[in-house]
């Protein structure tokens, strides 16, 4: 079989990119490879492999991007509402814009009970007593 361009190649991935997001199995990705491409079982799974990264890629990038605007967006949210004097709300933008970043005040919780209702006994030993 002869080489492919390397745009080919890219359009190739971003096409099975495309069925993996979708939810397409890895056979029906096969069959189409080998139907629409004449490419081996091996040359697909590359072209699986490749679309894979590329997803991880954008996600990470995606991810990314979305946290900064979502943080820009709380900049500006606590900016107008502190030029209202809105206090309550001001204070409810620094909580959410602290959860968003992972840094509000950490949450109690009980690791030692269940949450039952802990008893406890101290048995005191009087320096009078003979026992």
């Amino acid at each position: 079989m002869a080489r492919i361009t390397k745009a080919e190649k890219e359009r190739r991935v971003t096409e099975v990119a495309r069925f993996l997001l979708q939810g397409v199995g890895r056979a029906k990705i096969l069959e189409y490879a080998r139907g629409t491409w004449g490419t081996s079982r091996a040359q697909t799974d590359n072209y699986i492999a490749a679309a894979t990264e590329e997803i991880k890629a954008k996600a990470d990038t995606d991810r990314e991007y979305e946290i900064a605007l979502a943080k820009e967006r709380y900049e500006f949210l606590l900016t107008k509402n502190l030029a209202k004097s809105d206090y309550r709300e001001a204070r409810q933008v620094v909580k959410a814009r602290a959860e968003l970043l992972g840094i509000e005040m950490p949450k109690q919780v009980d690791l030692t009970s269940d949450g039952e209702k802990v008893e406890i006994v101290f048995n005191w030993k009087d320096a009078n007593d003979n026992d």
